[in-house]
């Protein structure tokens, strides 16, 4: 999922990096179902990781890392979009959820 997601940011000519600025909004394909593919795409993968180990507490951690993620992580890189693409981008959170 994470190469296909950089894919998609590199044919739109933008930034694959969330310190630099985007110069794009990338909405169109996987973007289209999840605002945060990438991140949904580690979460899956650490989930995985979790099952395997085959233990409860195995679950904390990866509650910890999604509760982080939501709460620091990507609410300040929306509110930065918000910021560069305003109107455009807040259409885009009313259409498509941020996870799934």
């Amino acid at each position: 999922m994470t190469i296909f997601t950089n894919y998609l940011l590199i044919e739109n000519k933008t930034t694959i990096n969330t310190f630099e600025i985007p110069t794009s909004l990338v909405t169109t394909k996987i973007f289209n179902i999840s605002r945060n593919p990438i991140y949904l795409g580690m979460v899956l993968i650490f989930f995985g990781i979790v099952i395997f180990l085959g233990s409860i507490i195995s679950f904390a951690p990866l509650i910890a890392f999604i509760f982080l993620l939501d709460r620091f992580v990507i609410s300040s890189e929306e509110e930065k979009l918000v910021k560069i693409f305003a109107k455009d981008y807040i259409d885009y959170k009313k259409r498509v959820r941020r996870w799934i």
